[in-house]
């Protein structure tokens, strides 16, 4: 591509985040970190990572279109690696959400709004995990943050 790898390595160190995503961003004088997850192999890694991270967990699910309207994909993600932690959720479907997480045994909060689910979601910095609609619209009601 005619650009020297060495500097355009350096260049691309300097990324802290695409379009948002694993972005740091403020709701009023809360932080939370925002993580995309469209499909059950994304959900899955976005859940280890919320998981090693030991913070609050928000799941935020919609299901418009660009989200595709089926939620039987809820059943193919391990929701069960959440059980013992602090997991609210919130979004447009929180109720299949909901009754998945029941059959995985995990104790949520549900939270209509998904901004008063990140602000009260308890002690620590939250990780926000949605789908592609959901992220987009808790996004854009914050302002991005300081890593």
């Amino acid at each position: 591509m005619g650009c020297p790898p060495d500097p355009a390595a350096d260049r691309i160190g300097t990324i802290a985040h695409v379009a948002g995503r694993y972005a740091i961003h403020q709701y009023g004088e809360r932080s939370a970190r925002l993580i995309p997850a469209k499909n059950p192999a994304s959900w899955t890694e976005a859940i280890e990572l919320a998981r090693a991270e030991r913070e609050p967990v928000v799941l935020a699910v919609n299901s418009r279109q660009a989200d595709g309207n089926d939620m039987s994909w809820l059943w193919d993600v391990e929701f069960e690696r959440l059980a013992g932690g602090n997991v609210t959720v919130t979004g447009e479907r929180a109720t299949p959400l909901a009754v998945r997480l029941r059959y995985a045994n995990v104790r949520f909060r549900a939270e209509p709004d998904p901004v008063l689910a990140i602000t009260n979601s308890g002690p620590g910095r939250p990780n926000v995990l949605a789908d592609y609609t959901a992220f987009q619209s808790i996004r854009a009601r914050g302002r991005n943050g300081a890593q």
